[in-house]
């Protein structure tokens, strides 16, 4: 989704370096997003040199670290021996396959993007032959520095067979979900189609899809 601190583009993508930085045999992994032209971790100071103590003779005070970047904090060939991983676009989105062996990206609506997308159902749901989705999310162990994402209460959206959806609101798809979804299934029980939703560290909620 966009709506959080992970902003990404092609040319300053959302960047994770894995490593074994101080080579205690834990492996240990930094996020690092730009800001302006330059690249900084997202880790707080104290959360650094807590999971990589050999950094807290280096970092003594916020001050000392505040306008560092990864470059800054380690040394270029332990940066290199790293596993590094980018992202270039955040956006919650479907690839549609054009039947000829390419595929086209095309970004959800812009509810899909308020929260981070968990659980994800395609169906029919409304009988028109045309798929439609169904979306759910939130995550509420997230760091203070990020924030917590709970925006979601589901999302459902109706496939207009060009590969492109709209948004119904809850009061009219009648499709509303509280709490951190975690995965949206689909049974079909005769003739009738229930969704599962399932939440973490909570009850599961029954749906039955009614196209009368």
């Amino acid at each position: 989704g966009l709506n959080s601190n992970f902003k990404a583009s092609p040319s300053r993508p959302v960047t994770m370096y894995i490593n074994d930085f101080d080579q205690n045999g834990s492996v240990e992994q930094v996020l690092c997003v730009y800001k302006g032209d330059n690249s900084y971790p997202l880790v707080l100071m104290p959360d650094l040199t807590g999971q990589i103590p050999t950094l807290s003779e280096k970092y003594k005070s916020y001050d000392s670290y505040k306008d560092q970047t990864i470059s800054d904090i380690f040394a270029p060939e332990l940066l290199e021996r790293s596993v590094k991983l980018d992202a270039y676009n955040m956006a919650s989105s479907v690839m549609i396959n054009d039947g000829q062996g390419n595929f086209n990206l095309i970004e959800l609506p812009m509810m899909a993007q308020i929260s981070p997308v968990n659980g994800i159902l395609i169906s029919d749901m409304n009988e028109d032959q045309r798929p439609d989705i169904l979306l759910g999310g939130n995550f509420y162990q997230a760091k203070p520095e990020v924030g917590i994402y709970d925006a979601s209460y589901g999302l459902y959206l109706e496939g207009k067979g060009d590969g492109t959806f709209e948004t119904l609101p809850g009061k009219e798809s009648g499709f509303v979900v509280k709490g951190a979804v975690r995965s949206i299934d689909g049974l079909n029980i005769g003739d009738d189609l229930y969704i599962i939703i399932s939440k973490n560290n909570d009850s599961i909620d029954l749906f039955k899809v009614n196209t009368k």
